[in-house]
């Protein structure tokens, strides 16, 4: 239950991308840590595009045809996937590009998924206590087991 709590479908559907273009879709990152991933496929007859991770900042920079950096990128493909950790929070988004092989607009059906870090942190019981808990469990077992060879004799 826990892990369906961190898991974050953000986006699954299809999207449309012009030809010679790209789309852009809207990543918001509550907590750092988080990891997104995205896989998308083309559907037969398409042509292949790229899934870019950038922040909001890159983003801009992108769209004004400057240089940018990437989180991460798939490389043109078909079908791909990708994997990222966001280390900040903050506004993210998911570049889909169809401009190299871009001669014609191609549907894209993409899924998104956030899963955010964890947040329960595991104890380690003392071994004082651990002693005692074992002890305990071992006398409740005996018990049940004379309990047991005793109705079973009767």
């Amino acid at each position: 239950m826990i892990l369906l709590a961190l898991l974050v479908i953000l986006a699954d559907g299809v999207i449309s991308v012009p030809a010679s273009r790209w789309s852009a879709i809207e990543v918001p990152v509550n907590q750092s840590g988080t990891v997104i991933e995205a896989s998308f496929s083309v559907p037969s007859g398409g042509t292949a595009v790229e899934a870019i991770l950038v922040t909001r900042k890159e983003a801009d920079r992108f769209n004004a045809a400057r240089s940018y950096h990437a989180l991460c990128r798939s490389g043109y493909q078909t079908e791909g996937k990708l994997r990222c950790e966001a280390e900040q929070k903050g506004d993210y988004v998911l570049l889909i590009d169809n401009r190299i092989e871009g001669r014609r607009p191609t549907e894209v059906s993409i899924k998104i998924n956030m899963r955010e870090p964890a947040s329960i942190i595991a104890v380690t019981i003392p071994a004082q206590k651990r002693a005692v808990i074992i002890a305990f469990s071992l006398l409740f077992f005996v018990a049940v087991v004379m309990y047991s060879a005793r109705q079973f004799m009767r």
